[in-house]
């Protein structure tokens, strides 16, 4: 109905923005939060140095949510007395409560999210009371209510990524040298700018003990014997869609089977899904469920499992931010974007399809990533 066009407000009064055009809807946006009042003269060295209350507006999409999470750690951890607080969809509860770094989050819920919404209006005056320093722009979806926030946030450095001219409610505007460039380096690259490290050590994660327990349980019941490796295969489909080729997860489950004296679990993390459950029939195995939407039980089953295969999809970029071995399987329009490389730890086998993935690549470097590191001797 609306084309390219974002729908941004609700109500019979405001019902015609959502026909208007990406430009005209920022310029009636600028006009109607009174943008104009924000351009001010500040010193840069300055406002990064001061800032000490900051606010995070984030991605929506869980798997882009994980890529932002050490971010906000480093963050922190530059300036340990600053007050990090975000703003997320309903979706990420789970995640962004899983995260010990972050101080205090506002949820709004996308069925909400339209201009004149009474939901979103509540949001603005929380915004507005809570008064912030800075301001950044993680969401890059085309909503422009999102410049919106930011205008509301009273923050003096705003930051977002852009390619187009949305001053004045981004007055810190940055440029990842190239498009595909990994998605998790371009989201850190929002902080460096500002002298923030990134730190490549395992994160910090709150996981309750009783989703430890509930994990173990779990694998019991699936026949595994704890105390020996666990091969983790997520079967879930990838974040554009794409399925596990059912010839190549036959010949993977045939040559990881009893590697390294190891065992194999097979899941899927896209709810009960029974017809991808009926297409795995061959397997004579029971498939696992682990719900996405529950990121604190997704992480206790990824911390359990010495290697996780997965596709490009929610699985795979929490075993990354998890520090745990992972071996990706993507097509060859998406691995340099999704696929985070490091010999022996995070590895990536592609192709042009799924289909074509070679099975004994895989193999190898499931291999390397069990095998354990040789013990140093002084």
């Amino acid at each position: 109905m609306f084309g390219n066009h974002a729908r941004i407000a609700c109500g019979l009064k405001y019902f015609w923005m959502n026909f208007l055009g990406p430009g005209a809807q920022v310029r009636v946006l600028r006009w109607l939060s009174r943008a104009d009042g924000l351009r001010t003269t500040v010193h840069f060295n300055r406002a990064i140095s001061d800032f000490r209350k900051v606010l995070l507006i984030l991605p929506e999409r869980p798997f882009e949510l994980i890529l932002v999470q050490k971010s906000i750690v480093a963050l922190k951890q530059h300036h340990e007395n600053m007050v990090v607080e975000v703003i997320a969809e309903t979706g990420g509860k789970d995640i962004i409560r899983s995260n010990p770094y972050i101080d205090g989050c506002v949820f709004y819920r996308a069925s909400e999210f339209y201009y004149n919404h009474p939901s979103f209006r509540e949001l603005l005056y929380t915004l507005k009371a809570r008064r912030y320093d800075a301001c950044f722009l993680f969401n890059r979806d085309k909503n422009p209510l999102h410049l919106f926030l930011m205008a509301h946030s009273g923050a003096t450095l705003r930051a977002g990524f852009t390619g187009r001219d949305f001053s004045p409610f981004i007055n810190l505007s940055i440029r990842p040298r190239d498009a595909s460039v990994y998605e998790g380096d371009r989201y850190e690259s929002m902080f460096r700018a500002l002298g923030v490290k990134i730190t490549r050590s395992r994160l910090k994660w709150n996981i309750a003990k009783n989703m430890d327990k509930d994990v173990e349980a779990l694998l019991v019941q699936a026949g595994y014997k704890i105390g020996r490796p666990l091969v983790g295969i997520d079967v879930s489909p990838s974040m554009s869609g794409r399925e596990f080729p059912p010839d190549l997860l036959k010949g993977l489950i045939r040559e990881v089977a009893g590697m390294n004296n190891a065992e194999i679990i097979l899941f899927h993390s896209r709810g009960r899904d029974g017809g991808v459950i009926k297409k795995l029939s061959f397997s004579d195995r029971n498939v696992v469920n682990i719900p996405e939407d529950s990121i604190s039980f997704a992480s206790a089953f990824v911390c359990k499992c010495d290697l996780i295969i997965a596709l490009n999809n929610l699985i795979y970029q929490l075993a990354v931010m998890m520090d745990r071995p992972a071996v990706g399987l993507f097509e060859s329009a998406e691995v340099g974007r999704w696929a985070r490389i490091e010999a022996g730890r995070f590895e990536s086998v592609c192709a042009n399809k799924l289909k074509a993935i070679e099975l004994k690549e895989i193999v190898e470097k499931a291999k390397k990533a069990l095998t354990p590191a040789p013990a140093v001797t002084e």
